[in-house]
């Protein structure tokens, strides 16, 4: 009996550990959005937007990205990715989800709806293409280890840890972005590609290239969010000069 509980507990907590380890949300605070200035036109406007349709497959460099352990070689050095597996949730509907949450913070919509194409004013698609993270490790990781032999470098280890950066390379890219009316008219149509290379915080060890991914995303959200916001304006106000 206690043998079963014992195998019981341990696949309980072999679990729990699993979850943990692939937990990383694709997010980012929403505090610092800026409200979008009020527009006449966008006021009664609902939105749809559709899950990012995933062509990631269609590029060699993806290919690390869907590979089971979180380190690889890159230009003979060890450089830690932003691995599919360790997303909670499927990367292209996380990354919808998030730009869905970004509009609806800026209020410039009546409101903002996950797919929902029959029932909105107007409806985004896009081809997400690349969501690619890279970042070197810190120095602190090595420094904590070394710690455990020579007490001293503790404090030196924890202020480097919660300070250091390293040298990180973010890759978006959604391709045929793409905003139709409700009689399923095209109004606009754009690719948007951005590299992000940068010294982002490396606190965290494999967990920060995704933070830096998400810090990323919500520079390239605040830019697209901002296209949406106009582009549709204009197709609005065509109409009501009708």
């Amino acid at each position: 009996m206690a043998s079963t509980l014992t195998k019981i507990f341990s696949a309980v907590i072999l679990c729990l550990f699993l979850i943990a380890c692939n937990n990383r949300k694709i997010e980012y605070s929403l505090k610092k959005v800026a409200g979008s200035y009020p527009v006449q036109q966008l006021k009664e406007v609902v939105l749809g937007i559709e899950v990012l349709d995933d062509r990631r497959n269609e590029h060699d460099k993806n290919k690390v990205l869907f590979k089971r352990p979180i380190q690889h070689s890159k230009e003979e050095r060890a450089w830690y990715f932003n691995v599919e597996k360790k997303y909670r949730v499927n990367v292209p509907f996380g990354m919808t989800s998030m730009l869905a949450q970004h509009l609806r913070q800026r209020g410039a919509f009546k409101s903002v709806k996950n797919n929902g194409r029959d029932s909105c004013d107007y409806y985004l698609k896009g081809e997400l293409h690349y969501f690619y993270g890279a970042q070197l490790p810190g120095k602190a990781q090595g420094l904590w280890i070394f710690s455990v032999l020579f007490p001293p470098l503790a404090i030196p280890a924890l202020v480097i840890g919660l300070t250091e950066r390293s040298r990180a390379i973010v890759i978006i890219e959604i391709h045929n972005v793409e905003i139709f009316n409700r009689a399923q008219q095209l109004v606009f149509k754009t690719d948007v590609s951005r590299r992000y290379e940068h010294k982002y915080r490396s606190r965290g060890g494999a967990k920060a290239v995704f933070r830096t991914a998400n810090d990323a995303l919500e520079e390239y959200f605040s830019e697209l969010v901002i296209t949406v916001e106009r582009e549709i304006s204009s197709a609005q106000a065509e109409i009501n000069k009708q």
